[in-house]
């Protein structure tokens, strides 16, 4: 993980006690919290939706005059495959490992390309795959990131652009 915190802070405590979250402003000890943005630009969670507020002063003040919310966008998400996604990433990166028989997926079968990604990611010792879970090694929890990224489909597109050679 990429954050550090005192033996006796409570992310720490939550980290060892297996009970850490995080959501999209960083690791917590709360589960599933709706968060309210507030100020321009803000981004509101909620158990499937994502919202931002405007960006405009002006519309701002003025949503709030009516009292209306000042919402510019938002994101509903109702796809399984996308929830089964990022609850996987959400316990990689929280609890270093998950068991899928826990949710009652075979992922071998389910993520064939995913679990190939994984194997090479095992031989350089990031990691150890078991019969139907991953488990992220010592030395791979400098690399959690990179390691939950293997389900999130965003990272998997070729990358564009010019390369150093």
């Amino acid at each position: 993980m990429d954050h550090f915190a005192l033996k006796n802070d409570p992310l720490a405590i939550a980290a060892r006690e297996g009970s850490l979250h995080r959501n999209f402003q960083g690791y917590t000890t709360q589960a599933n919290l709706d968060l309210l943005g507030v100020g321009l630009s803000a981004i509101s969670l909620f158990p499937r939706l994502y919202t931002q507020n405007t960006r405009s002063l002006n519309t701002y003040i003025q949503s709030l005059s009516m009292a209306k919310l000042a919402i510019d966008r938002g994101l509903e998400i109702n796809d399984p495959m996308v929830l089964l996604r990022r609850h996987i990433i959400l316990e990689l990166m929280c609890n270093f490992a998950i068991d899928f028989d826990s949710i009652a997926i075979d992922a071998e079968k389910l993520f064939r390309d995913e679990w190939k990604q994984l194997s090479n990611l095992e031989a350089e010792g990031l990691l150890t795959l078991g019969s139907n879970n991953v488990s992220v090694n010592e030395r791979g929890r400098w690399l959690v990131r990179v390691i939950a990224a293997v389900f999130d489909p965003d990272t998997q597109q070729k990358p564009s652009g010019s390369r150093l050679v």
